[in-house]
């Protein structure tokens, strides 16, 4: 389960958050005071990885939305045809 570790209040963690609806992903939201968090906020957790900094979540978030989109394309009985024209 993805877990979005925030405080209350974070613009960068609302966009974060954003970035998760807009992918049509769930997630837990876990809230913290700025004293209760062991790494810098706000972080992705994910598989027993922590994950927090603009660049890193920016990155993180492209790996989830890539996993998504492959879930997705194999979740049906359809023949999906790549960019080279290859039913995959």
């Amino acid at each position: 389960m993805i877990e979005v570790v925030r405080t209350a209040e974070s613009a960068e963690a609302d966009w974060v958050e954003a970035e998760l609806h807009e992918l049509v992903l769930d997630y837990d939201r876990v809230v913290v005071s700025p004293e209760q968090a062991e790494f810098p906020l706000p972080a992705l957790c994910r598989d027993g990885q922590v994950v927090s900094g603009r660049e890193a979540l920016i990155a993180a978030l492209r790996e989830l939305e890539a996993l998504a989109e492959a879930w997705r394309r194999f979740q049906g009985d359809s023949c999906y045809v790549d960019d080279d024209g290859e039913c995959v």
